[in-house]
């Protein structure tokens, strides 16, 4: 026996995120603090930095760190997916991208920027930021556990536009750097694209604040990113995350019709909102 495919009405949370915050406490109670990025840059990323990397076709993938606390077995996970109590963790987004050559986690908002900056010149021409959101907060660490997601670091829109509108100088992992030596790690013509729920909900915060800061075109959504996992077979142990779907929720949204594997083409969604530089 299979377990149906549309899992769209089944993930959590129903709310905006923030107000779920309120079942465990803010964002500052829970590990890692809420938005630590005017503090230190300390970080522990998925790899040692190196400087003037190239990415390959000139697309670079970030991705939050998402994961269950308490860690849970594939069999929990499809039980979860089931019973409506699943969310999406890093690992469904490595799955979707499927090639994580170009994938990155930064940890905190110094990190997010000091791992662009260890790119080389004018080589960025796309970067992809898979990861928990909503109207004006996009998570960067956080926890999910089977009553829904919750923030660990956080960006805000007013934390984009303090860095955009300040001369900053940074240091991550030994790399001095300021908001201009990030800007110039894209191309000319580059953009950003946000997978995170109602990034480009209005008044467009986390876009504007991010178009600001970076000086390039930003992409984000109006609605709500759905993950669609494969069919899992019912009493198995291991989640299946093969051929993983993403998909732009609407009303009537069905993960059988409405999602994708093209995930780089829903920058054509209806939904999409593009704020170019």
């Amino acid at each position: 026996m299979n377990i149906e495919n549309d899992y769209e009405n089944l993930q959590t949370p129903a709310p905006a995120y923030g107000a779920q915050l309120d079942n465990r406490g803010t964002a500052d109670q829970l590990p890692g603090g809420g938005d630590t990025s005017d503090a230190a840059a300390v970080s522990t990323p998925a790899q040692k930095v190196k400087k003037s990397i190239t990415p390959v076709n000139g697309e670079v993938n970030l991705l939050s760190s998402f994961k269950w606390v308490p860690a849970i077995d594939g069999k929990k996970e499809i039980e979860y997916l089931e019973k409506g109590k699943w969310q999406a963790s890093t690992e469904d987004f490595k799955a979707v991208i499927g090639d994580v050559t170009n994938a990155i986690i930064p940890q905190n908002f110094h990190a997010f920027l000091g791992l662009i900056a260890a790119y080389a010149p004018a080589s960025i021409g796309r970067l992809n930021f898979f990861t928990h959101a909503d109207a004006t907060t996009i998570g960067i660490t956080g926890v999910l556990d089977e009553t829904g997601v919750y923030y660990s670091t956080t960006i805000s829109g007013q934390t984009l536009i303090n860095h955009a509108d300040n001369n900053y100088r940074y240091d991550f992992m030994g790399n001095k750097f300021d908001l201009q030596d990030v800007r110039d790690r894209f191309k000319s013509d580059a953009f950003m694209v946000i997978y995170g729920c109602e990034t480009a909900f209005d008044p467009k915060e986390l876009l504007q604040g991010l178009k600001k800061l970076l000086n390039i075109a930003v992409i984000g959504f109006r609605e709500a990113t759905v993950f669609c996992p494969p069919i899992q077979n019912a009493g198995a142990t291991i989640f299946n995350r093969k051929g993983e779907k993403i998909g732009i929720n609407k009303v009537g949204f069905s993960c059988a019709a409405d999602s994708t594997r093209d995930w780089r083409g829903l920058i054509n969604h209806p939904k999409a909102v593009r704020l170019n530089k």
